[in-house]
């Protein structure tokens, strides 16, 4: 277990005279003092032990002092804590920490009762359009048709036309209209443009020193290389976008990924237009500060000349296009080795929102911090979540990504799952954030899912869809603190010369130290902050320009003046050698960003000296070390910064220097701590040298440091919980359902949630609380009133084909006595169900047949307990028809054809497939098909039922004997076949696909018979 942080009992003290809490400063126990004797001791740790096995036992307030770890029952683990006490590894017990922040800390959601602690979540009408999205590069298929409100088709360029158009023919389902829109990379080319622009040749292609090319991937043989957006490849991209547009289907347009590599930047094209935009030749950016510099921002701003040209000319020419932005987060893409501005970005005033793009693998990224590489999704996402809105403009919207796959194929099921669930609670955690893009790449994130994992999908993509309507609350330690950000942060880069830290490790160690303390680290992009009202939210702003660079002398002038007015500003940064560059504003001012910061503040008589301290000198604060290990690391020397003269306060001192000094400014406080910032990444123990410098700028404040060993997140009645260090248990006298199971598993009252694994809730507390049975929650998209009576449940559910939607019933007294499931068509549909006596409740779950066909549901009620059948669960599989038909498990026999898509029963062919239902039991078989195709089944392979017929349908598809077309194959579809819905069946299912015709005059389209791309099997399995 991790402990929590010294808090020394001052501070207890402190606490107690500011909380509204239940309990008085004599109730304070001294925890783990189990023996009496007023002192703590090892003899503690045996009396505990001596409890734990028997031999004695501890009753009343010895008991209480006793559960050190304040989880309500005394274990070894009391045992373990107290002995690490005893030793110093740890200066405070969990309990304590629990005790001073208040009784109710330890329930979930009933968090807090003081405001101090709570960050309000509005509802609020983003965008009417769409507040859900997902993304697919796949023409339509109902296998992966989620309930979203905007579907992005992905197009590289004019070879990619017909999908869009595809997803708005085909996508009927839900009873809504769906906004189709189109996402495209503006970074890279599938080889189109250099086809049709020969006369560029590889010019635009971004290239590297040594003249090899930055490729992305490949489209068939073909290349994808990363571009530069110069001026004829914006207009070959604007191109393609006005040819979706101009069919009248495509309502969004999503610009992907800024990306220009930081050691690419050597072609013809870059350095032509760097030259046209600087008015100079250019210099290889590895040659200087002043060249990488110019460099780095160069490659970030190419990407907004392409934006606000492109998002213009679609504003011009389509008004009500709404245009988007597709990017990672600063720190993402600075990890990787890539230069952006998302701020640049969206300071453009034709944009209207960004999609965040924090995937599970982006999230998993290792950042230094305890002097190693360590990689934890939640506060990954954390971090990059909240930094995306901050770099967004008054009325953009922001769509949070999340990938329930990932781009890592290494990974198991189980790894991907638990990397969305974190992305998905750190999603929630986002006050000022209701859409969402929850899906992508459903192909590969949904349906190539397990059926469970799907089932999970849906939970998360019903609630994703309520969420703009929400209000609510996020709970945590002291809010208001906040990390200062910038587009900059990619522009720091090592050279030959070492010009700079680690840029990662100058934020991880800062934010990491705070995240894993509870506290919610906020943060706030220089490059947009004009005024002072901007920061009324922020108590606490910590900067740094050794990572970031104020990219306008205003940035120090609002600082200061916040300041001024009562903000408290902790700067925790040295000295680099972009500080010394001459195409910036500060060396014509003959200053430094920092040393202009200082003199903004009114501290002039403030003397700054660079890397004046020895390399093993200990920084001191007011008389006490940091730790043993808080050393200053020799590659810092020449980075740190000292201070002399006068107007000032000294509190941290270093090989006899002044190493931070505090000094109030007007109502405010100013402090300097002359240490890199990427020395708090260094080592374990320096993470508690930022809290207690966060604690120290706070001191005499309204909003005192108050860590907490939880994020918990109130919206609506659904609550999202994490906690890096505590265990909590959920209210008493509530009734939640756990969304993150494919079971909706119900949580009781008292219900222990785990410290460093995410919860995601929904409070069914009312529904669990009436005279007639109810339905709690359900993952699919109800359409269709619900009937709900003491005998009686009733309820219509649409999703996607062949998922298993679960929805969980209370029966509020009343027991299941059957429960019945067919599509409004009529057809059979298998169900599941599974009784919980102990929270009184049903889970019902079946495969969906046809996402345009909903599956009614029909559960009757008694008095009387009756046995549902629980030994079964859903499973299933989908092959590909294409290549050869000896990789087919369920054919039988067949005379048709195959080719690298389909097969494909011309004229009198036809392929039967054969299903043993004792092994697939009550199986049903979804065919994509088309052309002109006869589906029949049969149960002794002899006696044959037509299931579907074209000729019956529609208009023969294909080619005329003189090569005319009749009606193209247009026709495609999805057909189920479920064995539950014959009474006949037996051991076998036959599905045979054939032609409806053969060719004649009178019936053309016999050399265009029935074909199929794919199969889907979906049966029951005994439980394991």
């Amino acid at each position: 277990m991790k402990l929590l942080r010294p808090m020394s009992w001052l501070l207890i003290l402190s606490l107690l005279a500011t909380m509204a809490v239940t309990f008085a400063v004599a109730d304070i126990r001294l925890y783990g003092d189990a023996d009496g004797d007023e002192k703590i001791s090892a003899g503690d740790a045996l009396t505990i032990l001596r409890h734990v096995v028997g031999k004695s036992k501890l009753e009343g307030e010895r008991a209480i002092v006793a559960d050190v770890s304040g989880t309500d029952g005394i274990s070894a683990q009391d045992a373990l804590l107290v002995l690490q006490y005893v030793v110093g590894k740890i200066k405070v017990f969990p309990a304590e920490e629990l005790a001073v922040l208040g009784e109710n800390l330890k329930t979930v959601p009933q968090l807090i009762d003081t405001k101090s602690f709570a960050t309000p979540i509005a509802p609020v009408e983003i965008n009417e359009a769409f507040n859900t999205l997902t993304q697919i590069n796949q023409a339509y298929s109902p296998l992966y048709d989620l309930d979203v409100d905007c579907v992005l088709a992905y197009v590289y360029g004019f070879n990619h036309g017909a999908m869009p158009s595809d997803w708005v023919e085909n996508k009927t389902s839900y009873g809504d209209t769906d906004t189709i829109g189109i996402m495209i990379a503006v970074n890279r080319d599938n080889g189109e443009y250099l086809r049709l622009h020969p006369d560029r040749g590889m010019k635009d292609v971004q290239t590297k020193f040594d003249g090899t090319y930055r490729q992305h991937s490949a489209f068939g043989d073909t290349p994808v290389y990363y571009m530069v957006p110069t001026d004829p490849y914006i207009e070959y991209k604007w191109e393609v976008i006005d040819s979706y547009l101009k069919t009248g289907h495509v309502k969004v347009v999503a610009l992907e990924e800024p990306e220009l590599w930081n050691n690419a930047g050597y072609s013809q094209g870059y350095q032509e237009a760097y030259e046209a935009h600087f008015g100079e030749d250019w210099e290889d950016f590895d040659l200087n500060a002043d060249a990488m510099w110019k460099n780095q921002f160069f490659k970030a701003y190419v990407f907004k000349h392409a934006f606000e040209v492109l998002s213009r000319r679609i504003k011009e020419n389509y008004p009500d296009v709404s245009v988007l932005i597709t990017s990672h987060s600063g720190l993402s893409y600075s990890s990787h080795g890539i230069s952006t501005g998302l701020a640049m970005y969206a300071d453009i005033d034709t944009i209207d929102g960004v999609i965040g793009q924090t995937w599970s693998d982006d999230a998993s990224q290792a950042f230094p911090y305890g002097g190693k590489n360590i990689s934890n999704i939640y506060m990954n996402a954390m971090y990059a979540y909240n930094s995306y809105g901050e770099a967004l403009q008054s009325g953009q919207t922001l769509y949070l990504l999340q990938d329930p796959a990932s781009d890592n194929g290494n990974l198991s099921a189980e790894t991907k799952e638990e990397n969305w669930r974190n992305t998905v609670v750190a999603a929630m955690m986002q006050n000022d954030t209701t859409s969402f893009q929850s899906t992508i790449w459903p192909q590969r994130a949904f349906q190539a899912a397990g059926m469970d994992y799907k089932t999970a999908q849906l939970n998360i993509n019903r609630m994703f869809q309520e969420m703009h309507t929400l209000s609510g609350n996020v709970y945590s330690g002291t809010t208001g603190i906040a990390l200062a950000t910038s587009d900059s942060l990619g522009w720091h880069l090592n050279s030959r010369d070492v010009l700079t830290g680690n840029s990662r490790a100058s934020v991880s160690g800062i934010y990491l130290s705070l995240l894993n303390d509870g506290i919610p680290v906020d943060t706030v992009c220089l490059d947009n902050l004009t005024d002072v009202s901007q920061l009324a939210d922020v108590n606490l702003l910590m900067v740094s320009y050794d990572a970031i660079k104020p990219l306008s002398e205003k940035v120090n002038r609002v600082l200061a003046q916040w300041v001024k007015e009562g903000g408290r500003l902790l700067y925790l940064g040295g000295h680099d050698g972009f500080t010394d560059i001459t195409c910036e504003w500060w060396f014509q001012k003959e200053t430094t960003p920092y040393n202009d910061l200082l003199t903004q503040l009114g501290l002039t008589d403030v003397i700054t000296t660079v890397g004046d301290v020895r390399g093993d000198s200990k920084p001191v604060w007011a008389g006490s070390s940091f730790s043993d290990n808080s050393t200053i690391n020799s590659q810092y020397c020449s980075r740190t910064i000292t201070f002399d003269g006068s107007g000032f306060r000294t509190f941290i001192t270093a090989d006899g220097k002044n190493l931070g000094i505090s000094a109030d400014v007007g109502e405010g406080k100013a402090i300097f701590v002359g240490l890199p910032s990427s020395y708090y990444s260094l080592h374990m123990d320096n993470e508690m040298v930022v809290r207690e410098l966060a604690a120290y700028a706070l001191e005499g404040s309204d909003t005192p440091y108050y860590s907490a060993d939880f994020f918990a997140a109130q919206r609506g009645d659904y609550f999202a919980y994490y906690s890096p260090n505590g265990y909590h248990k959920t209210a008493e006298d509530r009734t939640y359902v756990n969304l993150f199971s494919s079971n909706l598993d119900v949580v009781v009252s008292g219900t222990s949630l785990v410290r460093g694994e995410p919860v995601l809730l929904y409070d069914a507390t009312e529904e669990d609380n009436d005279s007639i049975p109810r339905v709690g929650f359900t993952g699919g998209t109800e359409m269709a009133e619900r009937v709900e009576s003491a005998t009686e449940t009733k309820y219509t559910i649409a999703a996607p084909t062949s998922s298993v939607p679960a929805t969980v019933l209370f029966g509020n007294g009343k027991f299941p006595q059957s429960v019945k499931a067919q599509t409004l068509s009529g057809i059979g549909v298998s169900v599941i169900t599974a009784w919980d006596s102990y929270s009184d409740s049903l889970v019902v779950k079946a495969n969906i047949p046809n996402v345009n066909d909903p599956v009614v549901f029909t559960v009757t009620w008694g008095d009387t307990e009756v046995e549902l059948p629980t030994n079964y669960i859903f499973d299933s599989f989908t092959h590909f028809t294409k290549d050869s038909f000896d990789k087919d498990p369920l054919v039988e026999s067949h005379t048709c054809h195959v080719n690298g898509g389909c097969y494909f029963c011309d004229l009198d062919t036809h392929v039967i497939w054969k299903i043993d239902l004792e092994q697939y039991i009550q199986a049903s078989m979804t065919l994509d098909i088309f052309g002109n195709y006869k589906v029949e089944v049969s149960f002794d392979g002899v006696n044959w039922k037509t299931v579907a017929d074209w000729s019956e349908e529609g208009k023969p598809v294909g080619v005329l004997a003189d090569g005319s077309k009749v009606d193209g194959a247009s026709n495609r579809r999805d057909l189920t076949i479920s064995a539950n819905s014959y009474s006949e069946a037996g051991k076998y299912m036959y599905v045979k696909l054939g032609s409806c015709y053969m060719y004649t005059p009178e019936h053309p389209g016999g050399d265009h018979g029935g074909s199929v791309y794919n199969y889907t099997l979906t049966y029951l399995t005994t439980a394991k």
